[in-house]
Parts: structure tokens; sequence; C-alpha cells
């Protein structure tokens, strides 16, 4: 069974919407053998970035804003 990498990104003050990354590859503990990348800060930065432009509303207590990470 697969794990993919996932994140959870808010605000550290006044917490509102949860922004839930999903990164297309598994994690480095799930299975050996298959093409892995190391979540950075950089990608934690874009990912946040594209959310904002898609909608992401941080400050609002909504659901959680999902997003689907994609190479640029």
């Amino acid at each position: 069974m697969e794990s993919n990498i996932q994140a959870a990104v808010e605000l550290y003050e006044e917490p509102g919407s949860v922004l839930s990354i999903n990164f297309p590859w598994v994690r480095y503990d799930s299975f050996i053998g298959i093409p892995q990348e190391p979540v950075t800060p950089k990608l934690i930065e874009q990912s946040v970035r594209t959310a904002l432009q898609k909608g992401w509303l941080p400050e609002k207590k909504e659901s959680a804003f999902t997003l689907d990470y994609e190479k640029e």
C-alpha cells in the first residue's frame, strides 16, 4: 500500500483554514526502489503561494483547503 507525502499548513497566530498539500510521491519509509523526493521549505512555500492564488483564505475559519502539488 502506497503512502503519499502530505503536509498541513496554517497560520501560527489565530489559525483559520488549514492548507492540506498532497505530494505525488511516496514517503521514504514506504517502499524501497521507488523514486522519491524530499519535501523542502521551498516546496512548501511554492505550495502556499499556489494555494493563495487558487483561493485559499488562511485567516478564515473554514474547512481545510486541499492542494495537489504539481511541479512548476
